[in-house]
């Protein structure tokens, strides 16, 4: 960076606003566990157990914000020079937001897999996060080795890594969003209910997916363009806030599906009295047809029921 002013206008501008704006995704994320975790009973313990590392990585990262806050924006006034290095809970936040992206990135590869039972779509997309997190540790070694905010711009290496985890994980989430599209969009069903879960699902993948791509490619252009700001910063701590918001936004829709899909039917039909020559109304309540012969909570979109199921499950 090219002097103390532009680090003191890149730190205390793009970067201070991304940790608001990511202490109110957290909020926001929080608000989604909570109704996630009363309304959970039916999930397999292990997403539960993933849910609720989930939050106590989130919580701690939040931890290292709060404390990038007071360094940034107090400690700084008295000793100016601060405002130049990498304090460590800067480096802490980065790793734990990494941990908390590799638990998100792991469950939607889960997700492409249980729908598509494609090793030649899952194992490729697998790999991604894989390399990328050769990179993403690259990173967090160059800010323990350089804790200045120069290095960024100037040293190569971690110049190098910071470019390839942030494009790797935009690929990541594109793949993942149009995989999920895909496998969902070519599956029919001659079922309503059924048609409805899987055109929102269809949706959410693509918003979720659109979202989080849009905040990287901010993230990856302004790092590209405006190397000597901090701006891009931001959008990597918002990105890593949107992480957990997508996860548990996806875990309480999935609940949600899964009630509306067990709920019971009520449609009138009209029958003819044998005493009579005239109609009366009569109520049924028909129960759900279960669509599976695997689990109650499975889905079966083929265009009959005897038709081809879609493999996997939106609801385990």
């Amino acid at each position: 960076m090219a002097s103390f002013e532009s680090t003191l206008a890149g730190v205390l501008g793009g970067y201070i606003e991304g940790l608001g704006v990511g202490m109110v995704l957290y909020g926001i994320a929080m608000a989604q566990a909570y109704v996630y975790l009363l309304n959970s009973r039916r999930d397999p313990k292990w997403l539960r157990f993933t849910a609720c590392t989930v939050v106590l990585v989130e919580t701690a990262q939040v931890a290292c914000l709060l404390r990038e806050l007071y360094v940034y924006s107090v400690i700084a006034i008295a000793n100016p020079l601060t405002i130049t290095q990498i304090d460590w809970s800067v480096t802490v936040a980065v790793f734990l937001g990494f941990v908390t992206q590799n638990i998100v990135d792991c469950y939607y590869i889960y997700r492409v897999w249980s729908f598509s039972r494609n090793l030649y779509l899952t194992i490729p997309l697998a790999i991604i996060p894989i390399a990328r997190d050769g990179f993403y540790l690259r990173c967090i070694a160059g800010l323990i080795q350089f804790p200045v905010w120069t290095a960024l711009e100037t040293t190569q290496s971690i110049r190098t890594s910071l470019l390839v985890t942030i494009s790797t994980s935009l690929a990541l989430n594109v793949l993942l969003a149009a995989s999920m599209v895909y496998y969902l969009r070519r599956n029919t069903t001659a079922f309503e209910r059924t048609r409805n879960v899987l055109s929102w699902m269809i949706l959410y993948s693509v918003h979720t997916g659109g979202i989080l791509a849009l905040v990287l490619a901010c993230a990856l252009a302004t790092y590209l363009l405006l190397p000597s700001s901090l701006i891009f910063t931001a959008f990597i701590l918002i990105n890593s806030e949107l992480n957990s918001n997508a996860f548990f936004g996806l875990l309480n829709a999935k609940n949600r599906l899964r009630q509306k899909m067990n709920d019971p039917i009520m449609i009138a039909s009209n029958e003819l009295s044998d005493q009579s020559a005239s109609y009366r109304l009569r109520t049924i309540e028909i129960g759900v047809t279960k669509e599976t012969s695997h689990a109650a909570d499975d889905i079966s979109p083929g265009p009959s029921p005897q038709g081809n199921k879609l493999k996997g499950s939106f609801f385990q």
